[in-house]
C-alpha cells in the first residue's frame, strides 16, 4: 500500500513523520499475505520545510526523515487529483505531477498537508472595508478595529505589529490570542471606550517527534531572508558528546536560528531550545540593531566554546516551481479517469 502526502510545510512534515512510525511498526508485524506501508511526501521546493530554514537545516530534515522511512519527492508540483479505475490493487488515486517533465503517480491513499490559509475577504470587500493587497486580510489597526465599531481577528486580519510592520498571521497562537483582544476592545469601546494594543507576539510550534526535534517559531520565518544559527557543538574538542543522542547521526542537535532584515532580527527559531520562548519574544520586541557576530550571545545557549555559528545569506536556491503555498491554487479534484501509463500502486 501506497500512501502520499501532499506538502512540504510543518503540517506534511509532522503528517509524514507520524504515518512513518505507524507504518515501521505494522511492516514488521504484518503477516507475509499482507502488503507493506510505503510513505511517499511530495512537495515544489527542494526539501521539507524549505520555505521557512535555511537550506542545510530543512536539507538535514530531508535526511533524517529518509531514515525514517519517509520517501521524499522534491521539485515536483501535483495539479491534479481524481480516481482511478480499478488496478490489480482495487481503485486508487492518481495525481497528474509537473516536474522536470510530466508523469502520473499513483496511490491508495492521499494526504492533502497543505498549511495555507486564505481568508475569505468578500464579503468585506463588497462592505468596503479595506484589504490588503500584500499580505491578503482585512486591514485593521493595532486593537483589531477595522473601522469605527468594526473588528476583525485571527488569519483573515491584516494588523500593525510595532516592531515587524503590518502582517497577517496563520497561526494558532495569534488566533487564540487575538479573537480575546479583539472581544475586549469590542466590549470596552461600547463602555469607557479604552482600547488595548496587542502587544503578544505569536509563536508557532511543530513536533517532529520521530526524528526528535521540537521547534518553536515567532516573527518571520522565511527562508529569502539571511540567517544566522547558533549550534551547540555536538562534540568539544577532547571528542566528548556535550548533548547524547538527543537526535542520531545529525549534528544539529539544540541551536537557534536568527532572521535578519537590516541588521534587524525579525525572525527566530528555536531548534530543542523551546525554554527560551520568553527570551526569543524579548529579543524581538526590544529590536536592537545586530552583527553576525554580537547572536552568539544575544540569547545564552551554552559557554562559547561549546557553540559554532553557520550563516547563510538570502536564499536564492529556490525550486523554479515555486513553494507549496504560491502553487496551490493549481491543484483540482476531478471525477472517475483513466489512469493511464502510470498503473495502480503495488
Amino acid at each position: 500500500k501506497t500512501i502520499v502526502v501532499i506538502g512540504g510545510g510543518f503540517l506534511g512534515t509532522e503528517v509524514s513523520l507520524a504515518m512513518a512510525s505507524r507504518a515501521r511498526s505494522y511492516n514488521a508485524t504484518r503477516s507475509p499475505s499482507q502488503p507493506r506501508v510505503k510513505i511517499l511526501q511530495i512537495y515544489a521546493e527542494r526539501s521539507p520545510l524549505s520555505t521557512y530554514l535555511p537550506s542545510y537545516l530543512s536539507q538535514d530534515v530531508k535526511d533524517r526523515m529518509s531514515r525514517h522511512g519517509v520517501e521524499c519527492i522534491e521539485e515536483r508540483l501535483v495539479t491534479d487529483l481524481h480516481e482511478a479505475s480499478e488496478g490489480s490493487s482495487g481503485p486508487c488515486v492518481a495525481m497528474n505531477v509537473v516536474g522536470e517533465s510530466r508523469s502520473t503517480l499513483a496511490a491508495d491513499y492521499v494526504v492533502m498537508a497543505s498549511s495555507t490559509i486564505s481568508p475569505n475577504t468578500g464579503t468585506a470587500g463588497r462592505s468596503g472595508l479595506e484589504l490588503d493587497p500584500s499580505n491578503g486580510g482585512i486591514v485593521v489597526n493595532d486593537t483589531f478595529e477595522a473601522c469605527n465599531g468594526v473588528y476583525a481577528a485571527g488569519s483573515c486580519a491584516s494588523y500593525f505589529d510595532k516592531n515587524l510592520g503590518r502582517r497577517r498571521v496563520n497561526r494558532y497562537d495569534h488566533s487564540v490570542n487575538s479573537g480575546l483582544l479583539a472581544g475586549y476592545n469590542m466590549v470596552s469601546s461600547s463602555e469607557d471606550g479604552t482600547q488595548k494594543a496587542y502587544e503578544h507576539q505569536p509563536a508557532v510550534r511543530s513536533y517532529l517527534g520521530d526524528i526528535n526535534v521540537s521547534c518553536e517559531s515567532i516573527g518571520e520565518i522565511n527562508s529569502d531572508l539571511s540567517t544566522v544559527g547558533v549550534w551547540i557543538s555536538t562534540r568539544n574538542a577532547e571528542g566528548k558528546d556535550l548533548l547524547g543522542d538527543v537526535s542520531c547521526m545529525s549534528p544539529y542537535k539544540r541551536g537557534i536560528v536568527y532572521y535578519l532584515r537590516s541588521n534587524k532580527v525579525v525572525g527566530i527559531v528555536l531548534w530543542n531550545s523551546g525554554d527560551l520562548l520568553e527570551r526569543a519574544r524579548d529579543l524581538i520586541r526590544f529590536n536592537p540593531d545586530v552583527s553576525p557576530s554580537s547572536l552568539k550571545r544575544c540569547i545564552p545557549l551554552a559557554p562559547d566554546d561549546w557553540l559554532v555559528v553557520k550563516e547563510e545569506t538570502g536564499k536564492a536556491t529556490r525550486s523554479r516551481l515555486g513553494t507549496e503555498d504560491e502553487k496551490e491554487h493549481l491543484v483540482q479534484v476531478r471525477p472517475i479517469k483513466e489512469i493511464g501509463d502510470g498503473g495502480p500502486p503495488k
